[in-house]
């Protein structure tokens, strides 16, 4: 453990080639001159992500207004371009063509004076200009929450582009759906429901959901709710809903994020699956709702509506309540997640969201790994078989095989006695990641703690697949049926790997370590 820094300002670390045990034949990423020019100065920020989406200035929170439109990829989100603290929210833009390389934006739709910030909420293509606001065939919509205006209130509003998100005109008469004296009433998902051919909206009101349906974007009937639920007490928040099929059947699923007060530990995302007419959306499972991420890390998520072939693909803010407004970046404030291809199995407990990372980031790959094993033994302590290997900007992919250890797995981001260790505890029967000394972990009284999903090994092995990115460390156990977000703020010289075992000897196979290429996000001109 070390004391709270300040913020520091260092150049980009060069890491380990390839050693000897793999093909020596692995050339950097190609980058132009502007590109790399653009890379060394971002990149000098400390923590800065080198391929998780960050605002180049200012707060970022919750993903906005997901959608994938005309080829691009469109990723509104929560934002203060002004400082990088939680204030007067605007709704920041980046395009992508990818998933991964992110083109940043113009704010795209600022506070009203009268009616407030802008909230969350939802972005959909009207393709037939059902609002009757496209002044054309088709445009694009924003439905989102204005808060805390002249009223006081929150109350659902929206705007409409005829450029692709570039600029928004908003409604002549919003609020289109007041507020009904709820204190908590805001981030609509809309989505549009070929089967009864109208709008619905999920909108957070409270610790329940309400349904709303329209036949153009602007009148809305309410006509059900979701909630309240034993275990899901506390404001519910940016609510999604949408439909994946299990064995051929299609199921919808409704996710909510449950806020029970800034800075509170349990402030955290949960989904449900069931059926929805709709109307009404009624989970198939009691208790209803399962956690989206055992990590505390990972919150707001949002679904791409629109997305092409069929993929239901979803990000989400990459913080926690419990400490966002302190963590220690500048000039800017939040990131987030990888993006997450979404599906279903059922794992005898009944439907339960499987999140792989996309196939897209496999781009940002060297031409072959910097570390590869077929199996690495590891006695009591750690393992110094892959020293030399190094990075800050990695993916990993291993099989922890505890054998007789109490537990075992890899320590991430090692040095000057820091280090982040992920994973499997046998006697617990979880897979972990524990970030007690992690690096800097004193700007918040809770933040050095471990973090646990429990899973059973399959055929005496966990496959683990491990995202490291500078100040973030995500884990998908089990092909994604579990997963663990978690931040870390280690010195920029901890850039080491060890296997490691505790209580007995245990093997780690399949290791291979890949080292990821930056990321662009370069500005429009």
């Amino acid at each position: 453990m070390r004391r709270s820094s300040a913020f520091w300002l260092v150049a980009s670390i060069a890491v380990a080639g390839c050693p000897p045990n793999v093909d020596p034949q692995c050339p950097e990423p190609l980058m132009t001159a502007a590109e790399k020019t653009s890379s060394s100065e971002r990149y000098a920020e400390l923590y800065r992500p080198r391929y998780h989406f960050s605002p180049e200035r200012g707060w970022l929170s919750d993903p906005n207004g997901l959608i994938h439109l005309d080829g691009e990829w469109h990723l509104f989100f929560q934002h203060n371009p002004d400082e990088a603290m939680w204030g007067p929210m605007s709704w920041g833009h980046a395009v992508s063509t990818d998933l991964i390389n992110w083109r940043p934006l113009p704010v795209a739709l600022r506070p009203h004076a009268q009616l407030g910030s802008v909230f969350s909420g939802t972005a959909v293509a009207d393709r037939t200009n059902s609002s009757g606001l496209c002044g054309g065939p088709s445009c694009l919509v924003a439905v989102f929450t204005h808060a805390f205006g002249d009223d006081g209130q929150q109350k659902q509003s929206i705007a409409a582009s005829t450029d692709g998100g570039r600029t928004f005109t908003e409604y002549a008469d919003n609020p289109v759906i007041p507020n009904p004296g709820l204190v908590d009433f805001r981030d609509p998902k809309v989505l549009w429901h070929a089967p009864t051919s109208r709008w619905v909206m999920a909108l957070a009101a409270g610790d329940r959901a309400h349904f709303y349906t329209s036949p153009d974007l602007k009148s809305w009937t309410k006509v059900s709710e979701l909630g309240p639920f034993d275990g899901l007490e506390g404001a519910w928040e940016c609510p999604d809903l949408f439909p994946l099929a299990l064995g051929g059947v299609e199921k919808w699923v409704f996710k909510l994020d449950r806020n029970v007060g800034l800075g509170e530990p349990d402030n955290m995302g949960f989904t449900m699956v069931g059926a929805f007419d709709g109307e009404r959306f009624v989970p198939e499972t009691t208790p209803p709702g399962r956690r989206i991420d055992q990590g505390p890390d990972f919150y707001a998520a949002q679904s791409f509506n629109d997305a092409p072939d069929g993929r239901r693909v979803w990000l989400g803010w990459r913080e926690s309540w419990q400490y966002a407004l302190g963590t220690p970046t500048d000039p800017w404030r939040g990131s987030m997640s990888i993006p997450r291809e979404l599906s279903l199995v059922d794992d005898g407990a009944g439907p339960l969201l499987v999140q792989r990372p996309v196939p897209e980031l496999r781009a940002l790959r060297g031409a072959c790994p910097i570390a590869s094993h077929a199996s690495i033994d590891v006695s009591t302590g750690s393992s110094d078989a892959l020293a030399g290997v190094e990075g800050d900007a990695l993916e990993i992919s291993l099989v922890v095989e505890p054998r007789d250890a109490r537990s075992a797995g890899i320590g991430l981001r090692r040095g000057d006695g820091e280090e982040t260790r992920v994973g499997y505890d046998r006697e617990r029967g979880v897979v972990f990641v524990d970030r007690t000394t992690s690096g800097d972990v004193l700007f918040a009284s809770s933040f050095g703690a471990r973090f646990e999903a429990p899973m059973a090994l399959r055929d005496g092995g966990m496959p683990l697949t491990i995202f490291v990115d500078r100040a973030s460390v995500e884990v998908f156990a089990d092909g994604g049926r579990a997963v663990l977000s978690v931040n870390i703020y280690p010195l920029p010289s901890s850039v080491g790997l060890a296997p490691f075992a505790e209580g007995g000897p245990a093997r780690l196979r399949d290791v291979d370590v890949q080292r990821l290429a930056d990321a662009t996000f370069t500005p429009a001109p």
